[in-house]
């Protein structure tokens, strides 16, 4: 006769049917919670909301009060919207990498709500300058991939 073997106390025993964890929130992968997580934690950073609007020419609708012109941006010349229902002012991937500008972290992020979808960024061009005529103005733009526009300047 074989041995008896110890029931497990209900109140501990797992359930058969236990639900599936996850995602995680640290690595993002199923079956553990974040507070389980075997890979290295994530520092949390704060996330702001911010919107741009009108990323492409088309997307302006008729009659809109907004102006889009050729302006030297850090001494580039760039396709500039000025355009006052968005949040914040941007620089396209593309126009920044192109005319290697200085791109800096922050330790914290926005999520921009555009008209295609939400877009997470941690980067940003510190104290760019945007000349008009014979005035210099220092902008910090938000770093964002997708822009048709080289340089969106919004109500911040």
């Amino acid at each position: 006769m074989a041995p008896a073997r110890a029931r497990p106390n209900a109140a501990t025993a797992p359930v058969a049917n236990a639900m599936i964890r996850g995602p995680c929130f640290n690595c993002h992968k199923s079956r553990h919670l974040a507070r389980d997580c075997p890979y290295l934690k994530k520092q949390w950073q704060p996330t702001y909301p911010a919107h741009v609007h009108d990323t492409l020419m088309e997307e302006i609708p008729e009659g809109e009060p907004v102006t889009a012109s050729m302006f030297p941006v850090n001494q580039h010349l760039a396709v500039v919207l000025f355009n006052s229902r968005s949040s914040h002012s941007f620089i396209s991937q593309t126009f920044a990498q192109k005319h290697d500008q200085l791109v800096a972290e922050l330790n914290y992020g926005y999520r921009i709500s555009s008209a295609g979808a939400d877009v997470l960024t941690n980067w940003m061009v510190h104290g760019a300058t945007l000349d008009i005529g014979d005035l210099r103005f220092w902008v910090n733009l938000v770093f964002i991939s997708g822009l048709v526009f080289d340089v969106i300047i919004g109500m911040n």
